[in-house]
């Protein structure tokens, strides 16, 4: 059970309000450690991936950004679960 019922978590602000605490699988301080990787993240899928209009391709390399976010941010944060500091990681 957690200290506090509400966080300041922005995860759980949803459509705008503020949500209790999850009972299970919320952890605030992996959370606030894991959103200091963000720029990182948006830094390695920049230099991977060249957004071009979604007209000219569909969406495409939208998509490839995303993806190559996404695998940033779970390269940088497998420290975070491994109870290390991941922003030293990279």
């Amino acid at each position: 059970m957690h200290d506090c019922f509400i966080c300041d978590c922005d995860e759980l602000i949803i459509q705008g309000e503020r949500h209790p605490m999850p009972d299970r699988f919320h952890n605030c301080e992996y959370i606030a450690a894991r959103n200091k990787l963000i720029p990182q993240a948006v830094k390695i899928a920049n230099e991977q991936v060249s957004i071009i209009s979604a007209d000219q391709d569909d969406g495409a390399s939208l998509g490839n950004w995303t993806r190559a976010f996404a695998s940033a941010m779970d390269d940088l944060s497998k420290p975070l679960l491994n109870g290390k500091d991941a922003t030293r990681s990279r």
